[in-house]
């Protein structure tokens, strides 16, 4: 489990963001990528996600949270493939989108075809300089059935948020497989993008929606060919289950 505080070393927190120093070796990097793309939008996107992949790397390192990033040197060829979108994969939990925002930007944009397959998204701003990156919040899982075409900077969650939600995820998908309904589901392969929904609905909505909300999403990703009525069931049952998990644990508070 990922303690909320920890030792930022260098790294400057505000009440606001958090400020990573970007090195001029990753921003060489960047340089070298955005080179060998040969259309102008092409060559700035690939080289904000190089900086901005880079950073956020580094700090859910700093915070013991494996990444893809951690897998592999940042100037092996492959490594291209990485930065071409702005998205982190952590070990054994999801997707994690980075948002860049520009200096008079109010909202975040967020791809409605893509929703699905993210735990949550970091929003950051890169200095004029290119010497700093901020990590302005954390917003987490979307509903894929009514995602948000935007999401205002006000309405980002504290990194501190970012960490329970993280804990919540971590747990429930060592919980899971061992759960007798979630067994009688026999899902497998769709566990790491069931439980991201799982813990935004046991997160927004009170517990007498939880049965139609859960059924709902397990009805969405799952393959088997069961009654509604057998997803209504089993997704309440799911998800009381999480509740007594991570009410039992120091981390996360429910309505948030």
């Amino acid at each position: 489990m990922v303690e909320p505080s920890i030792n930022l070393n260098y790294m400057q927190k505000t009440t606001t963001f958090l400020s990573i120093p970007i090195a001029e070796a990753t921003r060489q990097l960047a340089r070298q990528f955005a080179l060998e793309q040969h259309e102008s939008e092409k060559k700035q996107k690939i080289y904000y996600n190089t900086i901005v992949v880079s950073a956020v790397g580094n700090y859910l390192s700093w915070l013991q949270i494996k990444t893809n990033l951690n897998q592999s040197n940042l100037e092996k060829l492959n490594s291209r493939q990485l930065f071409g979108a702005n998205v982190l994969t952590i070990s054994g939990i999801g997707k994690l989108e980075c948002l860049s925002v520009l200096e008079n930007e109010t909202v975040c944009i967020i791809d409605s075809d893509t929703v699905a397959e993210r735990i949550g998204y970091m929003a950051t701003r890169l200095s004029n300089s290119d010497r700093e990156l901020q990590i302005l919040g954390f917003y987490p899982a979307c509903d894929p059935a009514c995602p948000p075409a935007q999401v205002k900077l006000s309405e980002l969650q504290s990194l501190d948020k970012f960490v329970d939600c993280y804990n919540r995820l971590e747990a429930a998908i060592a919980f899971l497989p061992t759960e007798h309904h979630w067994q009688q589901l026999g899902e497998k392969s769709n566990l790491l993008p069931i439980v991201p929904q799982l813990e935004r609905i046991w997160r927004t909505c009170r517990p007498d929606a939880w049965q139609e909300e859960a059924g709902k999403t397990l009805s969405y990703y799952c393959d088997r060919n069961l009654a509604t009525t057998e997803f209504l069931s089993l997704g309440g049952k799911i998800l009381v289950a999480l509740d007594q998990l991570w009410q039992t644990t120091e981390f996360g508070e429910n309505y948030l």
